[in-house]
């Protein structure tokens, strides 16, 4: 796939592209404060309550990539 579509297509991309739309199926439900990084980071969080704490915290805090992936290391959400 990747040499004839480009390097956004390879199969490691692709899976998280599936990965995305079967965690968010509902265009809709997207938060358009989110980067495609941070959605990557979201879908791998099996816990759909934590996910959308993770969700809704980094867009009030208005959390970076890396300060959502700290947060993520870091268990804030089991610390609750």
């Amino acid at each position: 796939m990747e040499p004839e579509y480009g390097s956004g297509f390879g199969e490691r991309q692709l899976k998280f592209c599936r990965q995305f739309y079967n965690t968010y199926p509902i265009g809709n439900a997207l938060r358009s404060q989110l980067n495609w990084s941070q959605y990557r980071m979201l879908i791998q969080i099996p816990d759909p309550d934590k996910r959308e704490y993770y969700e809704l915290e980094t867009v009030n805090e208005g959390w970076s990539g890396r300060q959502l992936e700290r947060q993520i290391n870091s268990m804030l959400y089991d610390l609750l």
